[in-house]
Protein backbone atom coordinates (compact mmCIF):
# COMPACT_ATOMS: atom_id res chain seq x y z
CA UNK A 1 0.00 0.00 0.00
CA UNK A 2 1.66 3.46 -1.18
CA UNK A 3 -0.11 6.48 0.59
CA UNK A 4 1.26 9.63 -1.07
CA UNK A 5 0.66 13.26 1.13
CA UNK A 6 1.88 16.89 -0.02
CA UNK A 7 2.35 19.39 2.09
CA UNK A 8 3.14 22.68 2.02
CA UNK A 9 3.91 23.93 5.64
CA UNK A 10 6.37 25.91 7.72
CA UNK A 11 7.38 22.13 9.26
CA UNK A 12 9.97 19.26 8.77
CA UNK A 13 8.70 16.47 6.90
CA UNK A 14 9.44 14.07 10.07
CA UNK A 15 6.86 16.48 12.14
CA UNK A 16 4.50 16.92 9.49
CA UNK A 17 4.31 13.07 8.89
CA UNK A 18 4.45 12.55 12.61
CA UNK A 19 1.16 15.23 12.77
CA UNK A 20 -0.46 13.33 10.40
CA UNK A 21 0.33 9.80 10.99
CA UNK A 22 -0.33 9.99 15.12
CA UNK A 23 -0.80 7.15 17.42
CA UNK A 24 -4.94 7.48 16.81
CA UNK A 25 -4.38 7.91 12.83
CA UNK A 26 -2.56 4.52 12.62
CA UNK A 27 -4.83 2.80 15.13
CA UNK A 28 -7.55 3.59 12.75
CA UNK A 29 -5.81 2.63 9.59
CA UNK A 30 -4.96 -0.74 11.01
CA UNK A 31 -8.30 -1.39 12.64
CA UNK A 32 -9.60 -0.84 8.64
CA UNK A 33 -6.89 -2.91 7.55
CA UNK A 34 -8.70 -5.70 9.80
CA UNK A 35 -12.29 -5.10 8.48
CA UNK A 36 -10.89 -4.77 4.85
CA UNK A 37 -8.26 -8.00 5.22
CA UNK A 38 -11.60 -10.02 7.21
CA UNK A 39 -13.04 -11.90 3.55
CA UNK A 40 -9.16 -13.43 3.43
CA UNK A 41 -8.26 -14.36 6.59
CA UNK A 42 -8.58 -18.16 7.06
CA UNK A 43 -11.45 -19.03 8.96
CA UNK A 44 -13.01 -22.19 10.67
CA UNK A 45 -13.85 -20.80 13.78
CA UNK A 46 -12.95 -16.94 13.35
CA UNK A 47 -10.17 -17.23 16.26
CA UNK A 48 -7.23 -16.09 14.08
CA UNK A 49 -9.48 -13.23 13.00
CA UNK A 50 -10.54 -12.21 16.14
CA UNK A 51 -7.06 -12.44 17.50
CA UNK A 52 -5.92 -9.22 15.24
CA UNK A 53 -5.39 -6.28 17.14
CA UNK A 54 -4.35 -3.07 16.25
CA UNK A 55 -1.66 -0.95 17.53
CA UNK A 56 -0.01 2.29 16.41
CA UNK A 57 2.71 0.20 14.52
CA UNK A 58 0.59 -2.69 13.52
CA UNK A 59 -2.10 -4.84 12.89
CA UNK A 60 -0.91 -7.86 14.89
CA UNK A 61 -3.31 -11.23 14.52
CA UNK A 62 -1.97 -13.10 17.87
CA UNK A 63 -3.11 -16.57 17.35
CA UNK A 64 -0.30 -19.01 18.08
CA UNK A 65 -0.66 -20.14 14.01
CA UNK A 66 -0.77 -17.39 12.48
CA UNK A 67 2.55 -16.43 11.00
CA UNK A 68 1.62 -20.07 9.42
CA UNK A 69 -1.36 -19.29 8.13
CA UNK A 70 -0.48 -15.93 6.29
CA UNK A 71 3.05 -17.90 5.17
CA UNK A 72 0.37 -20.37 3.62
CA UNK A 73 3.30 -23.30 4.15
CA UNK A 74 2.70 -26.10 6.36
CA UNK A 75 5.14 -26.13 9.45
CA UNK A 76 6.53 -29.48 10.62
CA UNK A 77 7.07 -31.63 11.84
CA UNK A 78 3.86 -33.13 11.97
CA UNK A 79 2.52 -36.80 13.37
CA UNK A 80 -1.17 -37.95 11.59
CA UNK A 81 -3.92 -38.85 15.12
CA UNK A 82 -6.27 -41.80 14.84
CA UNK A 83 -9.25 -41.63 16.36
CA UNK A 84 -10.47 -44.81 16.44
CA UNK A 85 -8.84 -45.77 13.34
CA UNK A 86 -10.19 -42.57 11.24
CA UNK A 87 -7.60 -39.63 10.70
CA UNK A 88 -8.69 -37.22 13.16
CA UNK A 89 -5.97 -34.41 12.46
CA UNK A 90 -2.07 -33.70 13.03
CA UNK A 91 -0.03 -33.37 15.88
CA UNK A 92 3.59 -31.58 16.30
CA UNK A 93 5.98 -32.55 19.34
CA UNK A 94 5.95 -29.68 21.60
CA UNK A 95 9.50 -28.30 22.48
CA UNK A 96 10.12 -29.09 18.73
CA UNK A 97 11.41 -26.29 16.67
CA UNK A 98 9.02 -26.13 12.97
CA UNK A 99 10.29 -25.78 9.51
CA UNK A 100 9.05 -24.99 6.74
CA UNK A 101 7.96 -28.47 4.83
CA UNK A 102 7.56 -26.59 1.22
CA UNK A 103 4.06 -28.32 0.65
CA UNK A 104 1.06 -25.35 0.51
CA UNK A 105 -1.69 -25.07 3.18
CA UNK A 106 -4.68 -25.59 1.60
CA UNK A 107 -6.59 -22.87 3.07
CA UNK A 108 -10.64 -24.69 4.14
CA UNK A 109 -13.25 -22.31 1.78
CA UNK A 110 -16.28 -23.31 3.12
CA UNK A 111 -16.77 -20.74 5.61
CA UNK A 112 -14.14 -17.75 3.86
CA UNK A 113 -14.00 -18.37 0.05
CA UNK A 114 -11.66 -15.80 -0.46
CA UNK A 115 -9.31 -17.30 2.23
CA UNK A 116 -5.66 -17.36 1.05
CA UNK A 117 -2.09 -16.36 2.83
CA UNK A 118 -0.65 -13.06 2.69
CA UNK A 119 -4.03 -11.75 2.58
CA UNK A 120 -3.31 -8.41 2.85
CA UNK A 121 -1.84 -8.59 -0.84
CA UNK A 122 -5.23 -10.37 -1.89
CA UNK A 123 -7.48 -7.72 -0.10
CA UNK A 124 -5.20 -4.62 -1.86
CA UNK A 125 -5.59 -5.76 -5.56
CA UNK A 126 -9.34 -6.36 -4.91
CA UNK A 127 -10.24 -3.68 -2.67
CA UNK A 128 -6.98 -1.61 -2.22
CA UNK A 129 -8.85 1.31 -3.96
CA UNK A 130 -11.55 1.61 -1.76
CA UNK A 131 -9.50 0.97 1.25
CA UNK A 132 -7.11 4.03 0.65
CA UNK A 133 -10.05 6.15 0.06
CA UNK A 134 -11.55 5.31 3.65
CA UNK A 135 -8.66 6.24 4.69
CA UNK A 136 -8.33 9.49 2.49
CA UNK A 137 -11.56 10.23 3.80
CA UNK A 138 -10.50 9.86 7.66
CA UNK A 139 -7.06 11.97 6.96
CA UNK A 140 -9.86 14.61 5.55
CA UNK A 141 -11.67 14.86 8.49
CA UNK A 142 -9.05 14.73 10.51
Amino acid sequence: MKITVEANLDKTPEQIVHRIFDDETMIYVHTQLKRFCTPYVPREEGILNDSAVPTPEYLEYRGPYAHYQWEGEVYGPNFPIYENGVFAGFRSPKNKSKHPTGRELQHPKDKAPLATSHWEKAMMAAKGAEFCADIEGYLRRK
